[in-house]
C-alpha cells in the first residue's frame, strides 16, 4: 500500500446528521471525491457537512452558504454568523423544511492518512427546538500508525448517537491520541498547530476563509471582483513575523518620542535658566534704584564714626587691663623676692647630702647588675640543656618505634621465608643490618638470574615437544599419501618398502629431537641441584617479588637507623658541653648575695636623693625678680594717664555713630526681606545675605544690572512660560511640559499666576530651583532611556533587515515555481494559459534588487527605505495615540509583501503565442469568455492556500479544497486541464456537479470516485425522509505515456 506524503482523505462519515442516519463515503486513493445529483437534491449540503466546517471547526453560517463576494477573502480569520444566510448549523444537523427533526444528536467526521500518521477530525452536536442550550463538541484523533484503522465509536449498540459524556467514555481506550474540545476556537488552535504546523489558529482561520471562497460558484458567475484576489495573493505569502515588525516599529517610535521629549526638556531647562537670570538681574536693577545707592552713602558715614569709637574703646580697655595686671604683678613680685632669699640659705646643706646618696646608689647598682647577668646566663644554659635532652629522647623513641613497628615485623617475615630457603638463610646470617641488606640484595640478583635460565630451558623444551608432534603428523600424512598414490596389482612390495622408509626417516628425526630435549632437561636438573632455593621459587613464583619488596623496605629502614644513630651521637656531645658550661657559671655566683636587700638599699637611697632638690638658677632668679619689680612700678603710673585720654575720645565717637545707625537700620528693614525673596534666583555661587554683599556684587556687575530693565520682567516671564507661534502652538511650553511630567502644581502656578510680587520684587509663583532639579533628573533619566532604546532599536532594525531580505528573496523565488505549476497543469493542448508576475510597487527596483542579492554585504537602498518608513511611522501624529491604528500602520509600512504587486496575466485562446493580457476586474466581469474568466479567478485564488500551506511546519499537512458546481463554465478539455492543475498544486478536492457532467473531472492520471445523491421519493409531507447516496463511478485511468 502506497501511502501519500500529505494527510489525504480516506473516507467521510455521518451519523444521524443532515439527511442521513449512517453514511460512509470512501474517497479515491488520492483523496478526491465528487458528488453528483439533480439540482436541489442536497449535493452541496452534503459536501458542507465536512468542508470547510471540519477544517477550522467553524459552525457559523458562512461554512454552509456560498460566499457573496471576494472582498473579504484575506481579511477575516474567524467566520461569523450572518442574518442574510439561510442555512445554519441547526438545519445542517436536523434537516430543513417541514420534515426537519425536532431533536437530534449527530456526528460528522473525516479520516485522513499519510505515510507518517492517521488523523480523524470531526464534531458532535445535540440540538432541540426551543432549547437555548446548544451543546457542540469537537474532536481530533491523531495516531502514529497510518496502517491500522482507528476504532472510533460514535453510536451505541442500538445505533443511536452517543452523548458527549458517553462519547468520551466510549473512546477512552484511545488514550493520548484522542482530544476533545468545547469550543471551535480551541479545536482550530489544536488543528492549526498539531495537524498543519501553523504558528496559531488565526492562520488556519484565514486558510478556511479562502477555502469558502474557492467553494463558491460566484467565482465563475462574472460578478465577482478580481482585485481582492490580487491582494489575497500578497497576503498569502509568508510575511515577516508580526513580533519583528512590532518590535522595530515600537522601538523606533520610542526613540523618536524620547528624542522629542529630550529636546523639550533641554528647551525647558534653557527657558527656566533664562527666567532666573531675568528675575535676578531685573530685580537687582530695581533694588539699586530704590535702596542700595542711599544705603551706601549712609553706611559709609556710619562706618567712619564706628571705627573711631572702636579704636578709642580698644585703647581704654587696653590701659585698664594694663593697670589690673600691674597691681597683680607687683604683689606677686614682692612675694617672690621673699621666697628666693629664704631658699638661697637652705640650698647649701642640700648639695652636700646629695653627693653622699649618689655614691651609694652607683656602688649597689654595679653589684646587682653583675649578679643578675650570671643568673640569666645560667637560665639560658639550662633551657638549652633541656632542649638537647628532649631531642635525644625523640631520636631514641624513633629508633625504638622503627625497630618495633617496621624492622622487627619485616625481619620476622624474611626469617619465615628463610626457613624454606637455605641460600637465603646463609645470606641474612649477618650481625649488622647494613650487611644483611647488602647480602640479601646479592642473593636476589643471583636467584632471578637462575630463574630466568631455568625458564629459558623450559621454553626451548616446549618448542622441541611441538616439533616431535609435527614429525609424527608428517609421518602419518606421508603414509596416507603412499596408500593413495601407490596402487595396482604389482605395487604391494614397493608400497611396503615406502612405508618402512617413511617410518625409519621420521622416527630417526624424532629421536634426534628427543636427545636434544633430554640434554636440556639434564641442564635443568643440574641447575636445581646446585641451587636448592630455585626449586622453591619455581613452586611459588610470587615469592621473588615478595622478597624483593622486603629487601627494599629493609634497605630504607637501614638508612633511617644510620641517620638516627648519627643524630644521637651529635646530641650526646652537645649535652656534655652544656653541663660543663653550667658548672663554670655556678662557681662564679656569691652564695650569700641577697638580691632583695640590695634592691631595697638602692630604692631607699634614690628616694632620699630625689627628695633633695637643688635650684642652679636661684641666684640669677633673685637678681631678675628685683629688676622686674622696679619696671612694674613705672608701668603702672604711665597706664593710669593714657586711660583717661582714651575714655574722652570714645564718648564723642559713640554719639555720632548712634545717629548713623538709626538711618541704616531703617534702610535695612526695607532691603533684607527683598534679598531673601531674590535668593532663589541668584546665579550659582552667588549668595547675597547682607546689604554689603549686595552692594559689592552690584558694583562688580554694573553692566547686567543696568541692561536688565525691571519694567520688562513680567512680560519676559510670561513669554518664557508659554509663547505661541503663528499657528497658536508652543511645543516647548513650560506649563504643558510640567503637566505631562506629572507636576500639576507647578503647571497650575505657571498658568494661573505667571508672575507675582513679593517684598516689592517681581518673581514667579513656583519654586524655580525645584523645577530645574525636576528637569535635570528627568533629563538624566530620559538620556539613559534614550541610549538604551537606541541600542535596542539598532538590534531591532538589524533583525528586521534580515527578515526583510529573507522574505523578499523567498517571495520572488516562489513565482517561478507557481508559474511552472500553472503551465504543467494546463497541458500542451490547452490554449488558455496563466502566468504570474511580481513587480516593485511602493519601493524602487534597487531596494528589491539589493534584498534579492545574497552576495551583498551592504544594502544602502534597502536600509534607507526601512529607516524612511520607520521615521514616517514614528512621526505620524494620526496614529500616535491609537495603539491599534499604530500597529496597523506599522504592518502596512513594514510588511514587505505590500512592497510589490502581483499581476496575473492570461493568454487567451485566439491570442498570439507570447501575447498575455492583464487580468483585472474589467476582464473577469466583462472581458473574457466563461472558461477564461473561470480560470482567471479560480487558479490565482488556488495559489493563495498553496502559499499559506507552504508556511505549515508539518510535512504532511492536508491539501484539501472544495469546488461547488465544479467546472460549470468550462468545456470538458479545459475542465480536465483545470483538474490537472489542481493536482499539480498538490491538492485533493471535493467537487459537486450536476448529473451528466462528471466526465469533466476524469483527467488523465488523477484518480477520482463519484457518488450520486438521490432524494427520497416522497417529500413535503411533514415527515423526515432520508437521502440516499450510491456509487456512480471510480476513475483510475493511468496518465498517457
Amino acid at each position: 500500500m502506497n501511502l501519500p506524503e500529505h494527510l489525504t482523505p480516506v473516507s467521510y462519515h455521518l451519523r444521524h446528521f443532515n439527511k442521513y442516519d449512517t453514511l460512509d463515503l470512501p474517497a479515491s486513493e488520492n483523496g478526491n471525491l465528487t458528488i453528483i445529483g439533480e439540482n436541489a437534491v442536497g449535493k452541496t449540503t452534503l459536501a458542507n457537512c465536512f468542508f470547510p466546517m471540519l477544517i477550522d471547526g467553524a459552525i457559523s453560517t458562512p461554512s454552509f452558504n456560498a460566499a457573496k463576494g471576494t472582498e473579504n477573502v484575506s481579511q477575516n480569520a474567524t467566520a461569523r454568523n450572518s442574518a442574510r444566510d439561510t442555512r445554519t448549523f441547526a438545519s445542517m444537523l436536523l434537516g430543513w423544511g417541514s420534515g426537519a427533526m425536532k431533536v437530534r444528536t449527530g456526528y460528522t467526521y473525516m479520516v485522513l492518512r499519510s505515510i507518517h500518521r492517521q488523523v480523524i477530525l470531526g464534531l458532535g452536536a445535540h440540538r432541540a427546538d426551543g432549547d437555548t442550550r446548544q451543546p457542540t463538541w469537537w474532536f481530533a484523533v491523531v495516531s502514529d500508525d497510518p496502517a491500522t484503522p482507528v476504532p472510533l465509536t460514535t453510536t451505541d449498540a442500538a445505533g443511536q448517537c452517543l452523548s458527549k459524556t458517553d462519547f468520551i467514555q466510549a473512546n477512552a481506550a484511545l488514550g493520548d491520541t484522542f482530544h476533545l474540545f468545547d469550543t471551535a476556537l480551541d479545536y482550530r488552535e489544536y488543528v492549526a498547530v498539531h495537524i498543519y504546523g501553523f504558528a496559531s489558529g488565526e492562520t488556519l482561520g484565514k486558510l478556511a476563509n479562502v477555502y469558502r471562497l474557492l467553494a463558491s460558484p460566484i467565482l465563475t458567475s462574472g460578478n465577482a471582483k478580481f482585485s481582492p484576489i490580487r491582494n489575497a495573493l500578497k497576503n498569502a505569502q509568508e510575511g515577516i513575523d508580526d513580533q519583528v515588525i512590532q518590535s522595530v516599529a515600537n522601538s523606533q517610535r520610542e526613540v523618536n518620542q524620547y528624542n522629542g521629549l529630550l529636546d523639550r526638556i533641554k528647551t525647558g531647562q534653557t527657558r527656566l535658566i533664562r527666567m532666573k537670570e531675568t528675575i535676578f538681574w531685573g530685580n537687582l536693577n530695581h533694588l539699586q534704584e530704590l535702596i542700595l545707592s542711599r544705603y551706601s552713602e549712609a553706611h559709609g558715614d556710619y562706618e567712619k564714626e564706628k571705627e573711631k569709637r572702636a579704636q578709642a574703646e580698644i585703647l581704654v580697655r587696653q590701659y585698664a587691663n594694663e593697670l589690673r595686671l600691674s597691681a597683680e604683678n607687683l604683689a606677686a613680685s614682692e612675694q617672690e623676692l621673699a621666697k628666693l632669699r629664704d631658699a638661697q640659705a637652705e640650698q647649701k646643706t642640700i648639695i652636700e647630702r646629695r653627693h653622699q646618696y649618689a655614691d651609694q646608689i652607683t656602688l649597689e647598682k654595679k653589684r646587682l647588675k653583675d649578679y643578675r647577668a650570671r643568673l640569666d646566663q645560667l637560665a639560658t644554659l639550662h633551657t638549652q640543656q633541656a632542649d638537647i635532652q628532649a631531642q635525644l629522647a625523640a631520636v631514641q623513641a624513633n629508633q625504638a618505634a622503627l625497630q618495633k613497628d617496621q624492622l622487627s615485623p619485616l625481619q620476622t617475615t624474611i626469617s619465615t621465608h628463610a626457613a624454606q630457603l637455605q641460600e637465603l638463610a646463609k645470606a641474612i646470617a649477618q650481625t649488622e643490618l647494613a650487611a644483611v641488606v647488602q647480602h640479601m640484595a646479592a642473593y636476589l640478583r643471583h636467584l632471578k638470574t637462575q630463574r630466568n635460565q631455568y625458564q629459558h630451558l623450559a621454553e626451548t623444551m616446549a618448542h622441541l615437544n611441538q616439533d616431535v608432534a609435527i614429525v609424527h603428523t608428517m609421518q602419518d600424512a606421508m603414509g596416507t599419501s603412499i596408500d593413495r598414490h601407490v596402487t595396482g596389482p604389482l605395487t604391494s612390495r614397493p608400497r611396503t618398502a615406502l612405508h618402512q622408509d617413511n617410518e625409519a626417516i621420521h622416527e630417526h628425526g624424532a629421536a634426534q629431537m628427543s636427545d636434544q630435549f633430554q640434554a636440556l632437561k639434564d641442564q635443568q636438573q643440574q641447575l636445581l641441584a646446585a641451587h636448592p632455593d630455585l626449586k622453591v621459587i619455581l613452586t611459588h613464583p610470587a615469592l621473588v617479588d615478595q622478597l624483593t619488596t622486603a629487601q627494599k623496605a629493609m634497605a630504607g629502614l637501614a638508612d633511617q637507623f644510620a641517620k638516627l644513630t648519627r643524630q644521637q651521637a651529635t646530641l650526646t656531645d652537645h649535652a656534655q658541653s652544656k653541663a660543663q658550661e653550667i658548672q663554670t657559671v655556678q662557681q662564679t655566683l656569691d652564695p650569700n648575695f641577697d638580691e632583695a636587700a640590695v634592691v631595697q638599699t638602692i630604692t631607699e637611697a634614690q628616694t632620699n636623693l630625689d627628695r633633695l632638690i637643688v635650684d642652679a638658677e636661684l641666684d640669677k632668679k633673685l637678681v631678675t625678680a628685683e629688676q622686674a619689680h622696679r619696671k612694674l612700678t613705672d608701668a603702672e603710673h604711665n597706664a593710669t594717664r593714657q586711660k583717661s585720654i582714651a575714655e574722652g575720645h570714645a564718648q564723642s565717637a559713640a554719639a555720632a555713630a548712634q545717629e548713623q545707625a538709626a538711618e541704616l537700620h531703617r534702610l535695612a528693614e526695607r532691603i533684607i526681606p527683598s534679598l531673601h525673596t531674590l535668593a532663589p534666583y541668584a546665579p550659582e555661587g552667588v549668595t547675597l545675605k547682607t546689604i554689603e554683599d549686595t552692594i559689592a556684587f552690584v558694583t562688580e556687575n554694573r553692566v547686567p544690572v543696568r541692561t536688565n530693565s525691571y519694567a520688562q520682567v513680567t512680560s519676559q516671564i510670561s513669554k518664557l512660560i508659554h509663547r505661541n507661534d503663528r499657528n497658536g502652538i508652543d511645543r516647548n511650553a513650560l506649563d504643558v511640559l510640567f503637566e505631562e511630567r506629572n507636576h500639576p502644581d507647578i503647571a497650575s502656578a505657571m498658568r494661573q499666576q505667571r508672575s507675582t510680587e513679593d517684598n516689592g520684587l517681581t518673581v514667579v509663583a513656583f519654586d524655580i530651583n525645584a523645577a530645574l532639579a525636576i528637569l535635570a533628573t528627568d533629563r538624566a533619566g530620559v538620556e539613559k532611556s534614550l541610549a538604551q532604546r537606541k541600542e535596542g532599536n539598532d538590534f531591532a532594525q538589524t533583525a528586521y533587515l534580515g527578515a526583510a531580505v529573507q522574505r523578499i528573496t523567498a517571495q520572488y523565488q516562489a513565482i517561478a515555481d507557481y508559474n511552472a505549476m500553472l503551465t504543467q497543469g494546463a497541458g500542451q493542448n490547452n490554449s488558455i494559459r496563466l502566468r504570474i508576475t511580481l513587480t516593485p510597487d511602493t519601493v524602487t527596483p534597487a531596494v528589491i534588487a539589493e534584498a534579492r542579492d545574497p552576495q551583498q554585504d551592504e544594502r544602502p537602498h534597502l536600509l534607507a527605505e526601512i529607516q524612511k518608513r520607520l521615521e514616517k511611522l514614528a512621526n505620524d501624529a494620526a496614529v500616535s495615540d491609537d495603539e491599534a491604528a499604530f500597529q496597523a500602520a506599522a504592518r502596512d509600512l513594514l510588511d514587505t509583501r505590500q512592497w510589490s504587486n502581483f499581476n496575473v496575466e492570461i493568454h487567451r485562446r485566439q491570442s498570439a503565442p507570447d501575447d498575455y493580457e492583464v487580468v483585472d476586474d474589467k476582464f473577469v466581469q466583462s472581458g473574457g469568455s466563461g472558461a477564461e474568466k473561470a480560470q482567471a479567478m479560480v487558479l490565482p485564488l488556488l495559489l493563495v492556500p498553496k502559499m499559506v500551506l507552504r508556511q505549515a511546519q508539518q510535512d504532511d499537512a492536508p491539501y484539501l479544497v472544495m469546488f461547488d458546481e465544479f467546472a460549470d463554465k468550462l468545456d470538458p478539455e479545459t475542465a480536465k486541464s483545470f483538474v490537472n492543475t489542481i493536482a499539480r498544486f498538490g491538492f485533493c478536492f471535493i467537487a459537486t456537479m450536476p448529473n451528466g457532467a462528471q466526465n469533466k473531472v476524469l483527467a488523465d492520471g488523477v484518480d477520482n470516485i463519484a457518488y450520486t445523491v438521490l432524494a427520497p421519493s416522497q417529500q413535503d409531507d411533514g415527515q423526515f425522509h432520508k437521502n440516499r447516496v450510491v456509487p456512480a463511478l471510480i476513475w483510475r485511468q493511468e496518465p498517457r505515456q
